[in-house]
């Protein structure tokens, strides 16, 4: 739903403020959101569960999947990261 950089994923209003974002810009509810148990997803898991509550339809009742984080997600973002610090740090693409 969204690409957006930040010098952390571990604050969940900034977090939740990507959702929000994604889903106003794009004007849509995900079905379902799949997500570990971080402390950074709180507040997604919540709204996601509120935004589907009036829905009828075979996802309503599931709006959120937990799953554990896997390696390839973690080296993808390990390989994002190290790509992206000249800009978190310059607020420029490197030349």
């Amino acid at each position: 739903m969204w690409q957006k950089v930040a010098r952390t994923n571990k604050n969940p209003d900034l977090i939740f403020s990507f959702f929000l974002d994604a889903i106003w810009e794009n004007n849509l509810t995900p079905c379902v959101v799949r997500m570990d148990r971080g402390t950074e997803n709180v507040h997604i898991a919540s709204a996601q569960r509120l935004l589907r509550a009036t829905h009828e339809d075979s996802l309503a009742k599931v709006a959120v999947m937990f799953g554990s984080s896997n390696q390839v997600e973690y080296r993808f973002e390990q390989s994002y990261s190290h790509r992206m610090s000249p800009i978190l740090l310059h607020g420029r693409l490197p030349t």
